[in-house]
């Protein structure tokens, strides 16, 4: 019964979001943004830079958790982690990106394997 409810749950909260992106309203308006362009461009480095900024600063600030308001320290938590996860697009994604007019890509994707040559039976081996 879970299971069916939170397909339930998934399919209608897909539904509220395509519905509320079809019609011209507040929340178009919000996703066709800069600012949420912007973070899209940064989401990637979001991803992979939020836990270990979280962890650092309560391995740096051990305290700080009990001495500010959750939702503080969540703000806190997600600014860290936009101003990291920019400074990343900016230094290392943005040079490695500006690289890929150097390569071809045809929309085809191919993967090199060298032949593969099978070893000598042990049998041969033995004969010799």
């Amino acid at each position: 019964m879970l299971r069916i409810g939170l397909t339930v749950v998934a399919l209608a909260s897909g539904s509220i979001v395509a519905h509320c992106l079809l019609i011209d309203g507040w929340a178009r308006w919000v996703f066709n943004g800069h600012v949420i362009s912007r973070i899209g461009r940064y989401s990637y480095s979001m991803y992979l830079f939020h836990l270990p900024i979280a962890s650092a600063l309560l391995w740096l600030f051990p305290n700080l958790k009990y001495q500010l308001d959750p939702t503080v320290l969540f703000v806190f938590e997600v600014a860290s982690t936009i101003f990291f996860a920019a400074l990343s697009f900016r230094f290392i994604e943005r040079p490695i990106l500006s690289l890929k007019k150097y390569f071809t890509y045809d929309g085809e994707v191919r993967i090199a394997i060298a032949p593969h040559k099978a070893p000598p039976s042990r049998k041969a081996a033995s004969n010799t």
